[in-house]
């Protein structure tokens, strides 16, 4: 169903020249909660025709009836906390219904400092599974996510964890070290260390070096570098149907205020005034549409029973009847609380892989990590050989596709793939 927003240019042409006024709407639209807040900051103390409405419920705007009976504005802005994280980083893995339950359950259960507070039997208690390898490989995917070493059950496995995201492999002498040796670091002499592992002493002292600047808190220190993030709308699966709300902080109203008439100054206060007042009622209606087709998309995502689906922002376009830049500038830098935690609305639109399959890039990635971590170490699959196997699988990508993939998992070619350096670790100590 065609949903037109009302005073969205549904078609821009590039050959007509851009109008101050619609520049004007256009930047309003851009801009971010702090700005849209010192913007009308300014306007309310400068320009004479400008004014707030009136304000009930001690000093709060009435509630619309677009917030959906949603009181977000009765609540402190969130602060994002490690557990938002990783839920927001979840989205982009393939998992189950069940999985994604399990991968909920192991989230809400890490401690501050980023290791796992319960046991996978535990876990599969709570969530009625008796098969302890199902939690195991969910645990493991949680345990992709960053920071490297969260979900660790103890500090051993913990700095394995951070190892092998550097390049590791298990038979490497500083996961060696860490899995054999650990509680002994601080008291057992290197040289009786090297002796039992047979390695030379100066690669041991390299390696203990090594897990000795590893994060013993891997999870306290990612909190603390997350921004503080105020959400600009919530969306809930309410009764099988999508509420999206507005945070009247986020879309300020204001009101024109009665006046003198006279001179050209004072009318170009009142345009200006005008101006303002319709690209904040259209950057609020835009914002609405938006989100709401958003979430209608990614329902499922939003009720937490499967992970994103492909979304990009011509789809989001065509639905609303208005040109994709007019989608990309509305999505810029806006937030939404979630059952998930505060995300970016930019987190939603997941790529297609090609036309006619509904994979995204986030889903060929996890085969692509897959398919290296599978493979032969003296015989690694070339980036046409990894193209030919995902064709197997029904994905079909180019070379070039699996080559940028790749890198950007941040996996070497595969001639360094094949080298014994690379195989031990040695290049990463």
């Amino acid at each position: 169903m065609l949903t037109v927003v009302p005073g969205l240019k549904t078609d821009v042409r590039p050959d007509i020249r851009m109008t101050t006024r619609l520049r004007f709407n256009l930047d309003v639209l851009h801009a971010t909660r702090a700005e849209i807040m010192r913007r009308v900051d300014d306007a309310v103390e400068e320009n004479p025709f400008v004014e707030r409405p009136p304000t009930w419920e001690g000093g709060r705007a009435p509630r619309s009836a677009e917030r959906g009976g949603l009181d977000l504005d009765a609540l402190p802005a969130p602060a994002p906390s490690l557990q938002d994280d990783l839920r927001a980083q979840l989205g982009d893995i393939w998992l189950s219904p069940a999985e994604r339950l399990i991968a909920a359950f192991i989230i809400g259960n890490i401690d501050d400092d980023g290791f796992l507070e319960v046991t996978t039997e535990e876990v599969g208690a709570q969530v009625g599974l008796t098969d302890v390898a199902i939690v195991e490989r969910v645990l493991a995917c949680v345990q992709e996510l960053d920071p490297a070493g969260i979900a660790a059950r103890d500090h051993a496995e913990c700095f394995v964890l951070q190892l092998r995201r550097r390049g590791f492999r298990d038979d490497s002498l500083p996961i060696r070290l860490v899995r054999e040796h650990l509680p002994m670091l601080a008291r057992r002499p290197l040289e009786r260390i090297a002796q039992v592992l047979g390695a030379p002493l100066h690669e041991v002292r390299d390696a203990a070096q090594l897990v000795a600047r590893l994060d013993r808190s891997p999870g306290r220190r990612a909190a603390e570098l997350l921004p503080r993030l105020e959400p600009d709308l919530s969306a809930a699966v309410v009764d099988g149907e999508v509420v999206v709300a507005l945070s009247e902080e986020a879309f300020p109203r204001l009101g024109l205020r009665k006046g003198p008439r006279g001179g050209p100054e004072l009318d170009a206060w009142r345009t200006s005034a005008k101006w303002l007042i319709e690209a904040l009622e259209q950057r609020r209606a835009t914002l609405l549409a938006v989100t709401t087709s958003i979430m209608r998309a990614q329902r499922d995502f939003l009720a937490g029973t499967a992970p994103l689906q492909p979304l990009v922002l011509r789809d989001v376009a065509a639905e609303l009847g208005c040109h994709e830049a007019t989608v990309s500038r509305a999505v810029a830098e806006k937030y939404v609380q979630t059952a998930h935690g505060v995300l970016p609305l930019k987190a939603f639109f997941a790529r297609r892989v090609t036309p006619r399959d509904g994979t995204t890039a986030a889903q060929v990635k996890d085969r692509i990590s897959a398919i290296v971590a599978g493979e032969d170490g003296s015989r690694p699959y070339h980036d046409d050989e990894i193209a030919r196997r995902l064709a197997g699988e029904g994905v079909r990508v180019s070379r070039r596709t699996v080559a940028k993939y790749r890198e950007e998992l941040g996996l070497p070619v595969a001639a360094v793939r094949r080298s014994a350096s690379y195989r031990d670790g040695a290049t990463l100590s």
